[in-house]
């Protein structure tokens, strides 16, 4: 075979890939462009409830000490997941309870290493829920799940 028709083979072999790896990005492209539009539509969307969770700075804290008047109000609070339940911050000293949990997306569980890392995610607080243990009184706040960021 000469240098000339091989040259040709490698051309031709390389417009070939190039033509396969165009079609195969193309069709990824029209696989994930919907869900990629609707995480955009769902983020702007919560734009405003997250503008105004940082406005209020409502903390975990500060929902437990006045629950009345946290009550409704949308919160960024860091959070993740563990063993079904869901905590603010990075430990798991601090309990909330997430009505939809069940809707809250994969990258707010925890690792199971036992180093749980936290993820913002933007909560309406809808209630406060006590517990009483033979006279020790505890509070955990009550959410569901709007948004993650």
């Amino acid at each position: 075979m000469s240098a000339r028709a091989r040259k040709i083979y490698y051309a031709a072999g390389a417009a070939l890939l190039a033509a396969l790896l165009f079609a195969l990005f193309a069709g990824l492209a029209s696989t994930l462009t919907p869900s990629f539009m609707a995480r955009m539509q769902k983020k702007a969307s919560s734009a405003p409830l997250i503008r105004e969770a940082r406005k209020l700075g409502l903390t975990y804290e500060a929902a437990l000490g006045e629950p009345m008047a946290a009550l409704g109000k949308p919160v960024l609070w860091c959070v993740h997941i563990s063993s079904g339940q869901a905590y603010c911050g990075p430990g798991r000293d601090r309990p909330v309870d997430i009505s939809n949990l069940e809707e809250m997306p994969w990258e707010l569980y925890g690792r199971h290493s036992g180093d749980y890392e936290c993820r913002s995610a933007l909560l309406e607080l809808t209630g406060i829920k006590t517990f009483d243990f033979g006279g020790a009184r505890a509070v955990r706040p009550q959410a569901s799940f709007i948004d993650y960021r």
